[in-house]
Order: C-alpha cells, then sequence, then structure tokens
C-alpha cells in the first residue's frame, strides 16, 4: 500500500466516524484551547490599585507583571518573589492535567481513524475525567488560597483562572457526551469507492 493509498484511506475513514467522535474531537479542541490560553497567560491575579507607585500589577502561574510609569515589566515569579505553596499545587495539578488530555486526544482520533470505537470511547472518557479532576481540583486550590486574608487580599481572581476552571467543567459534558455516543458508523456520510 501506497503512502497515497494511506492518505485516502485515513479521509475516508474520518467520513465513515460515528458523528459523536468527530463532535469529540471538536469539542476536545475548544476545551484544550481554552485551557492552554488560560494556563500559559498571566492574568490569573489583577491588582489595580496604586501601591508603591505601581499603576496596574497581574500574576499568572509563571510570571508577575506591572505597570510603572507607562511601562510594562514582567518576569518570572521565581526570580521576582517568594512562591507560596498553592502556586506550586496548582502548577502541578495542572501539569498533571496535559498528560491525561493528550491521552484523551490520541483515543479519540485512534477512534476515529482505526475504527475501534468502544474501546476509544471507554479511554477518552476515563482521561477525561482525570483530567477534569484535576483541573477543577487545582482552581479550587488556586481560589481558595488566593483569596485568603493574610496572603495576597490585594488581588482578585482575574480571566486567565476562569478559562482554566471553565475547561475542567467543560471536561464533564465532554466525559458524558463521548460515552453516550452510537458505536455504528455514520450511515449518510459514509462513501464507498
Amino acid at each position: 500500500m501506497t503512502v497515497k493509498d494511506k492518505v485516502k484511506e485515513s479521509i475516508l475513514a474520518w467520513g465513515c466516524a460515528p458523528c459523536g467522535l468527530t463532535w469529540s474531537f471538536g469539542l476536545q479542541m475548544v476545551i484544550i484551547g481554552f485551557f492552554l490560553a488560560g494556563f500559559c497567560s498571566d492574568h490569573w491575579l489583577e491588582s489595580s490599585i496604586v501601591v508603591s507607585g505601581y499603576e496596574s500589577r497581574n500574576q499568572g502561574l509563571w510570571r508577575f507583571c506591572y505597570k510603572s510609569l507607562g511601562a510594562t515589566c514582567c518576569g518570572y515569579i521565581n526570580d521576582l518573589m517568594y512562591i507560596e505553596p498553592f502556586v506550586n499545587a496548582t502548577r502541578a495539578f495542572l501539569v498533571m492535567s496535559l498528560l491525561p488530555q493528550g491521552g484523551c486526544i490520541l483515543a479519540v482520533l485512534t477512534g476515529i481513524f482505526k475504527k475501534s470505537y468502544s474501546f476509544s470511547k471507554l479511554l477518552a472518557g476515563v482521561l477525561s475525567g482525570i483530567s477534569a479532576f484535576c483541573i477543577i481540583l487545582a482552581g479550587i486550590i488556586y481560589g481558595g488560597a488566593s483569596q485568603d486574608e493574610d496572603s495576597t487580599s490585594l488581588y482578585s481572581l482575574s480571566w486567565s483562572y476562569a478559562l482554566c476552571f471553565v475547561s475542567g467543567f467543560l471536561y464533564i459534558p465532554f466525559t458524558c457526551f463521548i460515552c453516550c455516543t452510537d458505536d455504528s458508523p455514520d450511515e449518510s456520510s459514509s462513501s464507498t469507492t
């Protein structure tokens, strides 16, 4: 079998896969987009209170930024300040959620291209449940500890935190959806040549 035939077979397999798996793949890409946008950005905590000449400050999991006299300066948190233990715990759970998310992508794609629907659905459901648990737990740890009166009362949670937290909650309907999809291929979109 030539490479051209394999590519043609893969394209035809995508059209013959159950609609539930193809829709699941699209939904999963949206969820991972939310997760990565929140995970990588620097707006987990924000403060607009003017303190020590700083007009505004924001902090992510990895960087701290401040604006003073019209200029914005950013640096890695590890170099600039003491890191609270809850930040490390949040980082750990979010990084641990990346592995099941990648496995979930592979399981859905395996179901689509290899036509092994039952096992792929079960594996994707279990992995997405693990991802949801890790992301939601990280959000609870960060949200609870960052709003403590003693530690960071000048800051409020921001959109990066919300995106990660929403991605964790979106994995719950994703898990239900993928586990409830039909195992039979979509007859209307299958084409025989």
